[in-house]
Order: C-alpha cells, then structure tokens, then sequence
C-alpha cells in the first residue's frame, strides 16, 4: 500500500514538472508587445501639426508642412539637427521642432494694393517651397513674369500655389520639368507660357473671370488629366495645351467661341467633352487646324448637362451625389 502511495506521489511530482516545463516553453515562444511612442511636432509658430504613434523603430511619416505668415517652412528639427523621415527611427518620446526663414529671404515682392503681393523674383530655391499666404502683411496674389523660370527637379521637387492667388505672368513657371506644382487658388489672369514645360501639374484651377488661355500657357504638360472651363472663357489660344499627352476629358461651356491652332495637338489620350449649353451650339465654336482629337471628341463622344434625367433622347450628363461625373441612361 505504501509503495502503491509512493507511486502515485512520484507521479504526481512528474505531472507538475511536465506542465511547469509546458507552460514555460509556451511563454518563451510568445513575442513581447510592440512599445509605442508619441512624435510631437512643435510648429514653432505656425499652423498645429497633428501627433503620431509610432512603434519602436519605426520611421516618421512626413506631415504636411505648417503654414505660418510672413515664413517659409524650411525642415524639422530634434535636437537642433535636421530630421530625416528617410532613414531616422523612433526610440522613445520626441518633439520634432518646426525651421523657419523669413519669406523675404526666399521671395521679392511688390505692392500691388493697400492688402496685395506679388512676387517678382525668387531669391533662393528651397526642396519644397509652399508659398506663404501673406508675404509682408500682404496677401500673395500673383507671381510675376518669369519668377520661377527653369527652377531644377535637382533643387526643388514641389512647389504649392496659395488659395488667394489668382494671377501668373508670362513664363512664370516655364520649363519646371520635374516639379510637382500645386494651384490651390482660383486662377483668372494667365501669360503666355506661364506653365510650358511643368510635366509635374496634374491640375488647374481656371476661375470665373478668365476669358482667354493664351499661346502655350500649358503645352507639354504632360501629367494634365483634366480641364474644367469656366462660363467666362472665351477662347483657347494657339499651342495652349498642345503635348498634354495625359488629358482625358474636359468640361467646358458651349459659349466658347474660338479654338486656336494647334491648341490640343498631341493631346493622344482626350477621350470626351463634357459641356453646358446646347448641342446646336457646338456648330459655333471655331475649331482651327491640327485639332484632330479635340475635333473627333467633341463631335463623336460630348455630352450636354442636365441636372434631372431628361424626357428625350440624347447623350446627357450629370453630378451625382458624390460629385462624380455619371451619364444619364437613354
């Protein structure tokens, strides 16, 4: 009887020794939980930037720039040494400070009004240059003639329009090639070759008010996907968007009366015409030579709009609910 006791003790002792060595070798193969750390950035100034978490390691994901007036953001700082998003990691709680240099530095501006800028020249080109809103107390309202001319992908990669500015003089931007551009303003007064050579311009804004696109303002704009004419435009000049090899559709009024030369020449991919007004309209506008895709899609794939399903037949177009572009069922 004892040694059937003593037995079932030993196998007792075995058992627990068997499920302490389990349960030791489960825990030891378990991965520890990620530590996580919160990235401040201190805007030093200007607009709030938003925290982040970020995981032990883990590389920054570049906020958008912060805005403040009369400055030009320059880069972040921790520890007084510039950050890189590209190759430094996170190991603990940071503050990420904003740089900033005084617009005046990077811009030269002249008054055009009691409460309006325009900037004549850039003195020093930055990696990416958001243009402030106010340069001197004053709104940024128009970029003069050749301000940015030639200005190097090597130097700069993007460059960000402000809301208020409405005008671009002659050449402005001319021969960008490589920059990303940004118009987050209205645009109602262009020059000639304002944009020529800008193949990093996805998209304008053309605002109410402007009556004519002029020689070139566009041509080889090769990322340009979309147009959208406002009621005023009257004409498109000679070359204006010609070699905008990406732009598939345009909306425009049939109030538009001439088509310059060569205006949409090398557009290759221009597939449909979105218009307001009247279909008999469209016999009006005056379509000069070397217009072949123009030509072939506003007489072949153009829609009229109409706000409501229409009773008769046709080829009509709509906004939906998300403000997307949806043809209406025959």
């Amino acid at each position: 009887m004892r040694k059937i006791k003593i037995l079932i003790l030993t196998l007792c002792v075995l058992l627990a020794v068997a499920s302490l060595a389990s349960c030791k070798g489960k825990g030891e193969g378990e991965k520890p939980e990620k530590q996580y750390f919160t990235v401040t950035f201190d805007s030093n100034g200007g607009s709030e930037v938003q925290s982040l978490k970020i995981a032990e390691g883990g590389s920054v994901t570049k906020p958008q720039d912060p805005q403040r007036e009369n400055y030009v953001f320059d880069h972040w700082t921790y520890n007084s040494k510039e950050w890189s998003f590209e190759t430094d990691t996170v190991k603990s709680d940071i503050t990420l400070v904003a740089k900033w240099i005084e617009a005046t530095e990077i811009y030269s501006c002249e008054p055009i009004s009691a409460t309006e800028n325009k900037i004549t020249e850039v003195k020093k080109k930055l990696d990416n240059m958001v243009i402030p809103e106010i340069i001197g107390g004053k709104s940024i309202v128009a970029i003069g003639d050749g301000a940015f001319e030639d200005t190097s992908s090597e130097n700069t990669k993007s460059i960000v329009l402000p809301e208020k500015l409405t005008s671009v003089g002659k050449a402005a931007f001319k021969n960008c090639a490589g920059v990303e551009i940004t118009v987050k303003g209205q645009l109602t007064e262009i020059g000639e070759q304002a944009f020529l050579g800008c193949d990093g311009l996805k998209s304008v804004n053309l605002g109410e008010g402007l009556t004519s696109i002029p020689f070139e303002a566009f041509r080889n704009c090769s990322s340009l996907s979309e147009l959208i004419f406002p009621s005023s435009l009257l004409s498109v000049d000679e070359n204006a968007f010609e070699n905008c090899s990406a732009l598939k559709a345009i909306i425009m009024h049939t109030s538009v009366a001439t088509i310059g030369n060569s205006a949409f020449d090398g557009a290759s991919e221009l597939e449909v015409i979105y218009l307001y007004g009247k279909k008999a309209d469209i016999g009006n506008i005056s379509i000069a030579e070397n217009n072949d895709e123009f030509y072939n899609a506003i007489n072949n794939k153009s829609y009229i709009y109409a706000k409501d399903k229409p009773t008769n037949s046709g080829d009509y177009w709509y906004f939906n609910e998300k403000g997307k572009i949806r043809i209406w069922d025959k």
